[in-house]
């Protein structure tokens, strides 16, 4: 019985130093490196990663200099400083559990993904950005975007690829928008706040609420395999000076003083990466 014991903690005392062993000596950074360039997202998306470190004294972490979002040839986000951590503690308890951290457009990213080792399917994914500047996003700018702004937010992915979460954007510049036969007032707008779901394939876009100077916005709809099917409401209040927005929000006109204005169409940049 003693023996038992006795090379019961031997063993636990030596996994660690086993793992470690293993993770620098069989696990290649070249490996990891085209693992996870390759399985992380699907075309038309790709990724490219610079400075990629493997860490010798502390098994299953990662660091990457930066990391290129790529759809096709087009640089959709960089995030830079990144680190990729695996909590041994976890995988000991039966469960895999990882966190991502970075920088991106001047603001912060940080992940989180757990689940079951034996039931990988039943896993939680929540996601957090804070102060990231839309105008540094390639996202934005193949929308047709112009201007600026603070963005922030938590989302949360459960199993069956159901979840929610909200943002809000801060310290609003944009430009009026026009495109496809479309215009939007997008300069008054100084503030925007939304709460988002999913279920399987599709983003619900329950309320979308535009902050404006003498004028309120709201959006909701729903976007599936890369189309967006959502309306905009628009009410200026009777303080709304500027007649010629109005001129141009007549044709959207559904009853005095208010404006809906309806896109549903095919959007190449909105074909998810994960």
């Amino acid at each position: 019985m003693k023996k038992i014991v006795k090379y019961t903690v031997l063993a636990i005392i030596s996994l660690p130093l086993l793992l470690l062993i293993a993770w620098n000596v069989s696990v290649s950074e070249e490996f990891l490196k085209e693992t996870i360039e390759k399985k992380s997202v699907h075309a038309p998306y790709s990724l490219k990663l610079n400075g990629f470190n493997k860490s010798i004294f502390i098994p299953f972490k990662v660091n990457i200099a930066e990391i290129k979002l790529l759809q096709d040839k087009t640089v959709m986000a960089v995030i830079s400083d990144a680190v990729i951590s695996i909590k041994l503690e976890k995988i000991l308890s039966g469960n895999l559990f990882f966190t991502f951290s970075g920088r991106v457009s001047s603001g912060a990213v940080n992940l989180t993904y757990t689940a079951p080792l034996l039931k990988p399917f039943e896993k939680t994914l929540t996601a957090a950005i804070d102060s990231v500047e839309l105008s540094g996003l390639g996202f934005i700018k193949k929308a047709g975007i112009k201007g600026s702004g603070l963005m922030s937010g938590n989302f949360t992915l459960n199993a069956d690829n159901k979840g929610d979460g909200v943002f809000e954007v801060k310290k609003c510049h944009f430009e009026d928008f026009h495109g496809g036969g479309l215009y939007l007032p997008a300069k008054y707008i100084t503030e925007i706040t939304g709460k988002l779901s999913t279920d399987t394939e599709t983003v619900n876009i329950e309320s979308v609420y535009l902050t404006a100077e003498n004028i309120s916005c709201r959006i909701s709809g729903k976007i599936i395999n890369g189309s967006l099917d959502v309306s905009i409401q628009i009410m200026p209040d009777a303080d709304f000076k500027d007649k010629t927005i109005l001129l141009l929000l007549k044709q959207y006109e559904v009853s005095p003083g208010v404006y809906v204005v309806r896109i549903a169409r095919k959007l190449s940049f909105l074909n998810f990466p994960f």
